[in-house]
């Protein structure tokens, strides 16, 4: 088995980055990171509804090497298809949600993300993430968040993990 080689104690992750309203300021906190060291990045399809992941790979693209960065993402919560499909409206999308919760137009909870730990959705979301972030491979990729209950058919996931790493998508 081989090991990743994080080679740094702390990480950085991304699930604020769309936070940042313009993408310089995005990619200059990323490059702020690295010139402090940090190589190893975590993300995942929610964060920003797929827009930190493209920020990401950009910068971990930009830096040719992937010998000294780690790329890590999550399966599990889905984001949203059409905000995924037209960042664009990413906020909007926030804005609507954030006004429907405190008005009680909507409860917070019919905004949760949808929920998939299946194998079929490990394979397809991990393939989907690496065409959003245009690499060639992750070094790690994490369950987002499961509940127990939704961890019954764990030894499907395993082999389809496996597979992955078989392939060459995931370290």
């Amino acid at each position: 088995m081989s090991r990743i080689a994080i080679g740094s104690r702390v990480g950085l992750g991304t699930a604020s980055l769309h936070h940042l309203n313009r993408f310089n300021q995005r990619i200059g906190l990323l490059e702020a990171a690295y010139d402090a060291g940090i190589r190893y990045f975590d993300t995942a399809p929610l964060y920003g509804h797929e827009s930190a992941e493209r920020v990401l790979g950009r910068f971990v693209r930009k830096h040719q090497s992937r010998t000294n960065l780690v790329v890590a993402t999550k399966i599990g919560l889905v984001p949203n298809a059409l905000v995924c499909t037209m960042p664009q409206l990413l906020l909007p999308y926030v804005a609507l949600r954030t006004l429907s919760s405190r008005l009680g137009v909507l409860p917070a909870a019919n905004w949760h993300p949808r929920r998939d730990f299946s194998a079929a959705y490990l394979l397809s979301r991990v393939e989907r993430s690496l065409r959003v972030m245009g690499l060639d491979r992750l070094d790690i990729v994490y369950l987002h968040e499961p509940r127990i209950e939704e961890l019954h058919h764990v030894n499907v996931i395993a082999e389809a993990a496996v597979k992955l790493r078989m392939r060459g998508l995931v370290r």
